[in-house]
Formats: C-alpha cells, sequence, structure tokens
C-alpha cells in the first residue's frame, strides 16, 4: 500500500496543480513522499535484520536502482520535448545529471533520496549496534532539516524526511509495536492520529498563530512547517496500523506498485506537456490524458530500466 499509495497521493497532487481549470485543494503531496521514506527506512533495515552482509556492496546498488531510471528518464525528456521545439544545451544535460538543475520536472526527491542512502550506509558501517544506529540515524535527519531550514529551502524538500527514520524504528522494534497496538489500543492511535492529521492537514494552529501574532511572519512559517511535519508523521502511522490490522490486496496496486519509480519519474512530462505545449482545456480529459499516458510510459520504461540495472549489477532482477 505505501508504494502506490505514495505514488497517487504524489501524482494527483501535482496533476491538481496544473489543471486547466483550478481548483482550490490543500496541498497533499508531502502524505505521499512521507510515505517513500518511510518504506525506504523500513526496507532498508528489514534488509539489515536479515543479513548484516547486506551493506556490502550497498551503495552502488542503491545508486544503480535509483539513478539508471533517471538517466533514461532524461533521455526520453530531451527527445519528446525536442519533438515539441523545446531544446536544451549540453551544459543544462550536463547539471541536470548532476541533480543541480534538472530536466525531469518534479526529481528533487531522488537526490534527497540519494543523501538518505549516504547518511544511512556511513551510519551503519560506523555502527554495530542498532540502537546507537537508529539514534545516530535520528540525529542526523533532524541535522539535515535543520540545514534545510536555514538554508530557505522550499518546505517540501525536509517535512517529510522524519519519515524515514521512522521506517527504522518501526521495523525495528514491529513486534514491540504489534503488541502495544493490538486490540482496543489500536484503534485508540488511530483516532489519535486521526486527529492529529485532520487538525496539523487543516492549518488550525497556524491559524491561532495568525489570529493572534498578526504581524509575526516568522513564527507563522515555524508553526505551518511544524504542522505539516505532524501531519506527514501521524499520516504514516495511521497507514501502517491499518495495514496492520487489514490486509488490502489488489492486483491493479500491485502492478501500480511496482512502476510507481517510473511513474514519478515521468508525470511531470505529461503534465508539462498537456498543460503548456498541448494546452487542453478540460480537466477531465487533461486528467485522464496524463493518466495514460504517464502508466503506458511507465511500464514499458520499466522493463527496460530492469534490464539495465540488472545487467549493471549483474545479481539480481530489478
Amino acid at each position: 500500500m505505501f508504494a502506490w499509495g505514495g505514488t497517487l497521493l504524489i501524482f494527483f497532487h501535482h496533476v491538481v496543480q496544473f489543471l486547466p481549470s483550478e481548483i482550490n485543494i490543500r496541498g497533499f503531496g508531502h502524505l505521499g513522499v512521507a510515505l517513500f521514506f518511510f518504506l525506504s527506512g523500513y526496507g532498508l533495515q528489514e534488509k539489515v535484520r536479515e543479513n548484516e552482509a547486506y551493506l556490502k556492496g550497498f551503495l552502488k546498488k542503491r545508486i544503480v536502482k535509483l539513478y539508471i531510471p533517471y538517466l533514461v528518464a532524461t533521455f526520453v525528456y530531451i527527445i519528446i520535448r525536442l519533438v515539441f521545439g523545446i531544446m536544451y544545451t549540453i551544459k543544462e544535460i550536463l547539471i541536470s545529471l548532476g541533480g543541480f538543475y534538472t530536466i525531469v520536472n518534479f526529481s528533487w526527491y531522488i537526490f534527497l533520496q540519494l543523501v538518505l542512502y549516504l547518511v544511512f550506509w556511513f551510519i551503519y558501517k560506523k555502527c554495530d549496534d542498532n540502537q546507537r544506529r537508529i539514534k545516530a540515524l535520528t540525529v542526523v535527519i533532524l541535522l539535515i532539516m535543520g540545514v534545510c531550514v536555514v538554508l530557505h529551502l522550499p518546505s517540501y524538500y525536509y517535512v517529510s524526511l522524519f519519515a524515514f527514520p521512522l521506517g527504522v524504528i518501526v521495523s525495528e522494534y514491529q513486534q514491540s509495536i504489534i503488541k502495544i497496538t493490538q486490540g482496543g489500543m489500536g484503534i485508540i492511535f488511530i483516532t489519535l492520529s486521526t486527529i492529529v492529521c485532520v487538525l496539523c492537514f487543516s492549518g488550525m494552529a497556524a491559524s491561532v498563530c495568525t489570529c493572534i501574532f498578526q504581524s509575526n511572519n516568522g513564527l507563522l512559517k515555524v508553526v505551518e512547517r511544524g504542522e505539516m511535519i505532524l501531519c506527514d508523521i501521524s499520516f504514516t502511522i495511521i497507514i501502517v496500523l491499518v495495514c496492520s490490522r487489514i490486509e488490502l490486496k489488489s492486483k491493479f496496486f500491485t502492478q501500480l506498485g511496482m512502476i510507481s519509480y517510473e511513474i514519478y519519474l515521468f508525470q511531470g512530462l505529461f503534465i508539462k506537456l498537456f498543460s503548456e505545449t498541448i494546452s487542453l482545456n478540460n480537466n477531465f480529459v487533461f486528467t485522464i490524458s496524463v493518466s495514460i499516458c504517464v502508466i503506458i510510459t511507465s511500464i514499458v520504461l520499466n522493463k527496460l530500466n530492469g534490464r539495465l540495472v540488472h545487467k549493471c549489477l549483474n545479481y539480481e532482477p530489478y
């Protein structure tokens, strides 16, 4: 559920932003990003718990699986946009490949994920004890969030980051968490998390802050970012607890989860294409056109990416 759920949240968040007829909806893409960061942290910790040797060649495996599809996407973006008369200079292409300027729309997540891989690998190579690893990882993630704030980076760069160590924590202590959240306690946790999520998503604290401190924009920004962070954490907790109690099976959504990375990479191509280059003036037609093109492209290129990654690693299917 985490993969396809996160994919749908991010995809439709971006679609809504570019609809021909504007719809005033509060941004919700950060919720999907939180699910992906949680899934990443949880999955990595599970692999390490199963076999410590997983850390051997870790960076090569993770970077190849992350970067090869990005290179393919960059090439496809360049070709399709060239067809419509949009050209990039060699300098722009090289800078994009380094992540400092991206031809692939909305791809900031990829390079932030790369940073998380580097942090995870470094801490887990230096520390042997899992509890110390988790503490160090949490502290470093908080520091990264602080640096993002100091550098005045957009909030979406860091509000979902804490979901990564949260995934690691849930993996490490999942048996204890299951015991605590069984029965009525699980319902209580879900209810409380839902209340926190709804209140934070609605921006209630920010609204109160605006009424009391009308001229303090700095404080308002801090409250808004805090609400988004709490919203992401509580939303992730809700999904974790619901999934621990209800088994959601669907062949369609399973397949969607398998191409989630490609959907993320190619959503921007067709959103921009149908909103700026080929102007579709109907919201429904725009949404359906983008969805069909993204899914078909993702299915085709997922297979290509799998072959390329397998060839580069020569160790397992994608």
